[in-house]
């Protein structure tokens, strides 16, 4: 809930909206509130969760609130390098987002997996910051 009020605050949508900004990733979406929230700012939003449940449950609710032209939904277990492979392809990411990740259980490999998926331009180090809220 907070980081769907984060992604959706004016300040924040103004960080979406600019000109050039690649696409947002939010890495264990759940019901995909936050990036509903950035899509209906105007980003452009790849939605990833290992389970099918939270994936069967973000396309719906990415479909309800009308925002399926800006949100990709991808299946993404951060342990596999596979997955990784496919996701970075979508990317480099502007921003990557997620609330109660608990890094704590992979921390090492979540510094590996950003470095991969963010752009050496991100949004003033906008991933990394919010990649350690928790």
């Amino acid at each position: 809930y907070l980081l769907a009020q984060w992604a959706s605050e004016p300040a924040t949508c103004k960080l979406w909206q600019q000109s050039g900004i690649g696409p947002i990733l939010e890495l264990g979406a759940g019901t995909a509130a936050a990036s509903i929230a950035a899509a209906m700012c105007g980003a452009d939003v790849v939605v990833t969760d290992r389970s099918s449940l939270s994936l069967a449950l973000a396309t719906a609710n990415i479909a309800l609130n009308g925002v399926s032209d800006r949100a990709m939904v991808r299946h993404f277990d951060w342990e596999s390098d596979e997955d990784l492979s496919e996701i970075a392809a979508l990317g480099p990411f502007s921003a990557v987002i997620g609330a109660a990740l608990q890094f704590e259980r992979w921390q090492d490999r979540m510094w590996q997996v950003l470095n991969v998926l963010t752009a050496p331009t991100s949004l003033n180090g906008t991933a990394r910051a919010c990649a350690q809220v928790g």
